[in-house]
């Protein structure tokens, strides 16, 4: 059974789909709450191969494939415990137009697609040379017309990016 957009972003299926007591479901209740996800999928095209750079838990990935089933959403992260809560989550949902890929997002080959999420991914890259690096390849990757949405951590409100810091180190 395929939940609905709103129902994947409900606080219970998430917490079922990635345990009521694991960080991964705290940090997805968290992410459903405070990210912009309506805003940036608006953005996305809604068919065609999207990438989630830097996907973590996968819960954005999540969204994007459930709202839009022409969409198939290819999340990359670096943790393989991470990708693995995402594929437990992504089948506990029902959701089968999304995948997920343990890589190193330096040295992934070029995707070639129809649009990219870069989200909260630039700052663990390694100083201003690997960032731009990225970029260029992820322009280089992108389709005539697709689009890109890069989002990354603000140093204000200071609560936020504090918050995000300790997430990055806990999980």
């Amino acid at each position: 059974k395929v939940l609905s957009t709103q129902s994947v972003l409900n606080k219970k299926s998430l917490l079922n789909a990635y345990g009521r007591l694991s960080y991964s479901g705290v940090f997805a209740v968290y992410s459903a709450i405070v990210f912009p996800h309506r805003l940036v999928s608006d953005f996305i095209p809604e068919r065609g191969v999207v990438y989630d750079m830097g996907c973590g838990f996968g819960i954005f990935s999540l969204f994007l494939a459930s709202e839009k089933r022409g969409r198939e959403i290819i999340g990359i992260d670096t943790s393989q415990r991470r990708i693995n809560a995402a594929q437990g989550a992504a089948k506990k949902l029902g959701i089968d137009n999304v995948r997920f890929v343990v890589a190193d997002a330096l040295e992934f080959e070029e995707p070639v697609c129809d649009g990219m999420v870069v989200n909260n991914l630039l700052h663990h890259l390694d100083g201003k040379p690997n960032q731009e690096r990225f970029i260029r390849q992820v322009i280089k990757g992108i389709k005539p017309g697709g689009r890109i949405v890069i989002v990354d951590i603000q140093k204000k409100p200071l609560y936020k990016y504090l918050f995000t810091l300790l997430i990055d180190k806990i999980m």
